[in-house]
């Protein structure tokens, strides 16, 4: 009788059913998982590391004139080998397809800025290391960092909710990114906006600054 091979997850090392086995890939397609660290690629995901993603990771999402791009991304703890960085990519429109490509390639490099930064041994949250990155030539920037409470109110959040409302409609003249950074505090939302540095101008004179402690947000133009 033939040995029954054993899959085992790529994060945990866990066992896995054949049938429930999540493929980390090098291909960017319409939605899946892939790493940054390319020794991840090729293995495997089981079901629970695969929620814990799709659940808990942060997310960045894309808006330009060719669409909308998501990902959610996670920083797992890999036995032996240290911090390992996971990501679940899903495109929502993105035309032409080709650029599909560069897109992500922009996604990641914001993305690596980004590292967990604790507060104290049990919280935290992800925060990126520099204000800016440069791919192909284009430099981006965070050009806004801000919070909110759930249920916040104001008129900074109102104008950030609509801008984002815009950028999904396809309505604005330039792309932008918008980060959901990963917390330890479940009731406050974090949220950076990156664009282009010659953007940057724009997007300041849309967004006004503010800080309410009793309504619950904060937002900081950079």
């Amino acid at each position: 009788m033939a040995e029954r091979t054993v899959l085992r997850c790529s994060i945990c090392g866990g066992p896995i059913d054949e049938g429930e086995a999540l493929y980390i890939d090098d291909t960017i397609d319409y939605a899946g998982f892939t790493a940054i660290d390319e020794d991840l690629l090729g293995g495997l995901l089981c079901p629970g590391c695969a929620e814990e993603l799709s659940e808990f990771g942060s997310t960045m999402r894309y808006y330009g004139p060719e669409g909308s791009f998501s990902v959610k991304f996670i920083d797992f703890t890999v036995k032996d080998t240290g911090k390992r960085t996971v990501i679940y990519h899903y495109v929502e429109d993105v035309d032409p397809e080709d650029r599909i490509g560069d897109i992500v390639k922009l996604l990641e490099a914001i993305m690596r800025t980004y590292t967990w930064q604790p507060s104290s041994p049990y919280t935290g949250a992800y925060q990126p290391r520099e204000g800016q990155v440069q791919v192909d030539g284009t430099t981006w920037v965070r050009a806004i960092r801000a919070w909110a409470a759930i249920g916040a109110e104001g008129k900074p959040v109102e104008v950030i909710n609509e801008l984002i409302r815009l950028a999904k409609a396809g309505a604005l003249d330039f792309p932008i990114i918008v980060a959901y950074p990963r917390s330890s505090n479940v009731a406050v939302a974090y949220l950076d906006i990156w664009v282009r540095e010659r953007d940057r101008s724009k997007l300041q004179k849309m967004i006004p600054e503010g800080f309410s402690l009793s309504e619950g947000y904060s937002v900081q133009v950079l």
